[in-house]
């Protein structure tokens, strides 16, 4: 049996915060911000924005075939109280506007991994813009990585991490012992001091590696 994956790496991290789950804030170059907005990442690793016309990201946005610097920043929100962060990522680039077919086609890829009722307004009360990836930096801890844009576009988000608190919750109602016991376990492997029996009432908290 294969081992698995012990750990992510910095670039499948990246990709899986910038999935499109999480939400999100755009900063466009000499515009108000960082706002709010709603996205969703390409299987490129190309984010998607999807921006109301008239509002306050619309009057910053590029248009025809001209680009504008932003920077998408996504912080990620634990499953449940007490979870490790997996982090805060950066992903900086160039923001073009995407029109008939490949609008069309961007709405239906970006529905795949967000799929808001706002995308059946795209041509119309809404718009599509691609940010074209340049520079894609990690923070995690005290530590902030500068990542290989090849290794990142390259990389896959994690397929689990929109259902980890439906599966956490799950684990924990269904299957206590034998998640307890495999949490022995790797921390037993990982060098770590052994755990404490928690009590009947507490909480426990843990992340879910990627799939292999």
């Amino acid at each position: 049996m294969p081992r698995a994956r012990e750990m992510r790496t910095t670039a499948e991290i990246a990709r899986t915060l910038a999935a499109g789950h999480l939400p999100a804030t755009l900063q466009v170059a000499c515009g108000p911000g960082p706002l709010p907005i709603a996205y969703a990442t390409d299987c490129g690793g190309q984010p998607l924005l999807l921006v109301p016309v008239g509002g306050a990201i619309a009057g910053t946005m590029p248009g025809g075939d001209g680009d504008v610097a932003a920077v998408l920043a996504v912080v990620d929100e634990p499953p449940v109280a007490g979870a490790p962060v997996l982090g805060r990522v950066w992903v900086s680039g160039w923001v073009t506007a995407l029109h008939g077919a490949a609008a069309r086609e961007a709405a239906c890829e970006f529905a795949e991994t967000n799929p808001l009722g706002d995308l059946l307004d795209v041509g119309c009360g809404h718009d599509l813009y691609r940010l074209e990836v340049a520079e894609v930096r990690l923070r995690r801890g005290r530590r902030t990585h500068e990542l290989d844009l090849m290794e990142y576009l390259a990389a896959d988000p994690d397929p689990l991490a929109r259902f980890e608190a439906d599966l956490l919750a799950d684990l924990d109602d269904q299957h206590g012992p034998e998640v307890g016991a495999f949490v022995r376990r790797m921390a037993a492997a990982a060098g770590l001091p052994p755990l404490r029996p928690r009590r009947p009432a507490a909480p426990r908290a843990v992340r879910l590696p990627p799939a292999a």
